[in-house]
């Protein structure tokens, strides 16, 4: 409610369900990856439904509205070190067009569910599975994804974003998780880091370039270990919090490649074609750019290399700009007005 009230802009508000009660598994435990009991359609996945109805009124109740669900965090299973709830992409399918789907249809109608809500590399298949079902994909909006096993290990599978547009263009794309520092070799914080926000910028303006409408981070803030975590899942966030003096705070290199985007391209905005060229042997950047509400073009371009470059930016219609864009940075231009 305080967020609601401090924020300048209206936020879009999503939940992500991690574990039912211990009672509703088929192993009567939250952790290692336990299936819900029984099947489809039954009592106990009709009470699972009910939980997201319930949790949803609640949260209304006290004057906040969510604009989306996801139907499991993480189906296709974790480490098994802390909460989750395994499906497959079968059992996914099944509990929305039976028992979540129905549900939230009767209850809360204006509120969007989102399939999958883990790794990329489940894409196509998982939406071919969930949204190739007719009486599934009624209820569905969109599909959820994660980062983890498509960027430090430099998998590159953005393309898969693309795929499942292309076959389900109905049904929107959302980054719903990311973070850094997550990997037993690098875990946990890292100040100042560079590099960490370097990768934020990449993963996000790649998902865009490949039809996804929007970018979620894990955490906004974490303490200095990296944490609190009770599974000893510490990773790195934008904003580190010195919690011993209640006062230092630290802006990681993620919160600024973050603004990149989230500052300058509000909520409404629709992305643009950008054609980035570059002489033979040498890389394009990475850019992508959007048209804005209010009608400016913003456009955002990515530099991972290790020497600055000389580029300019042509507008159809208005001419070049010439411009210079330092190694290993991001930068974001305005252009007025430019699409009214």
């Amino acid at each position: 409610q305080r967020i609601l009230a401090m924020s300048d802009r209206e936020l879009s508000l999503f939940a992500s369900p991690w574990a039912p009660p211990a009672w509703m598994t088929e192993t009567n435990s939250t952790t290692g990856n336990p299936r819900l009991s029984g099947e489809a359609g039954d009592e106990t996945h009709q009470a699972w439904a009910l939980y997201f109805s319930k949790f949803l009124t609640a949260y209304k109740e006290a004057g906040i509205d969510f604009w989306a669900v996801t139907a499991q965090n993480e189906p296709a299973g974790n480490t098994g070190a802390w909460q989750d709830l395994k499906f497959s992409a079968e059992e996914q399918r099944d509990f929305i067009k039976m028992d979540l789907g129905p549900r939230l249809e009767e209850d809360h109608p204006d509120v969007q569910i989102m399939m999958l809500d883990d790794q990329r590399s489940h894409l196509p298949d998982w939406a071919n599975t969930v949204l190739g079902d007719e009486s599934a994909a009624k209820y569905v909006d969109g599909v959820g994804v994660h980062w983890y096993a498509a960027v430090e290990d430099k998998r590159n599978l953005f393309g898969r974003l693309t795929q499942t547009h292309e076959a389900f263009p109905d049904h929107f794309i959302m980054g719903t998780e990311a973070c850094e520092g997550y990997l037993p070799w690098s875990q946990g914080p890292r100040l100042g880091d560079y590099t960490r926000g370097e990768t934020y910028g990449h993963d996000i303006l790649n998902d865009i370039e490949n039809w996804a409408v929007g970018w979620t981070d894990w955490n906004l803030v974490l303490d200095m270990s990296g944490g609190p975590n009770w599974a000893a899942n510490v990773v790195d966030a934008p904003i580190i919090a010195d919690t011993n003096d209640k006062e230092t705070f630290y802006k990681q290199s993620m919160f600024y490649y973050l603004g990149h985007f989230s500052k300058f391209v509000p909520p409404g905005s629709k992305r643009i074609k950008v054609d980035s060229q570059a002489p033979a042997l040498v890389a394009p950047m990475e850019a992508t750019g959007f048209l804005t509400p209010d009608g400016n073009v913003v456009l955002v371009v990515l530099n991972r290399d290790f020497a600055g470059h000389k580029y300019y930016i042509e507008v159809p219609g208005r001419g070049y700009i010439n411009m210079d864009v330092e190694a290993h940075s991001a930068a974001t231009i305005i252009f007025k007005d430019i699409g009214h």
